[in-house]
């Protein structure tokens, strides 16, 4: 059974309550008044005694190490065997020439668009007509 969250208007006592699904009243156990269910986070718990945030922490931790040892190999593929350091270094020349032709690019596209005359507007009227 689901455990709910109830907060009593009249005494303003807040308490949990295990509840059969989609049963949302209860009795508050200080004033014996009908309670209010108020929305939360529902406590899943699963296996034996982890909770859901566990089993997803493990997971999502198993995920991020696969993903790095993708990145190590295509690293070492790439760069050989120089040192880790090295390799750093390496990989962020690598990235600002990539930005940099990037950059370039650009620059090339905004000057062949200003000696055409074409402007913000006229680009953004040619996506909104489509």
């Amino acid at each position: 059974m689901p455990t709910y969250e109830f907060i009593c208007r009249d005494c303003d006592q807040k308490f949990e309550k295990q509840n059969k699904m989609g049963d949302y009243e209860a009795d508050c156990p200080l004033c014996g008044k009908k309670a209010e269910k108020i929305v939360s986070v529902p406590n899943v718990v699963t296996e034996s005694t982890k909770s859901a945030d566990v089993v997803i922490g493990r997971e999502a931790e198993k995920r991020w190490q696969s993903i790095q040892e993708k990145r190590d190999k295509r690293s070492k593929e790439y760069f050989g065997d120089v040192p880790e350091s090295e390799r750093k270094e390496k990989d962020q020349q690598r990235v600002a020439a990539v930005l940099d032709k990037q950059n370039a690019a650009y620059s090339a596209v905004h000057k062949a668009k200003e000696e055409a005359g074409i402007t913000k507007k006229d680009e953004l009227n040619h996506l909104l007509k489509g």
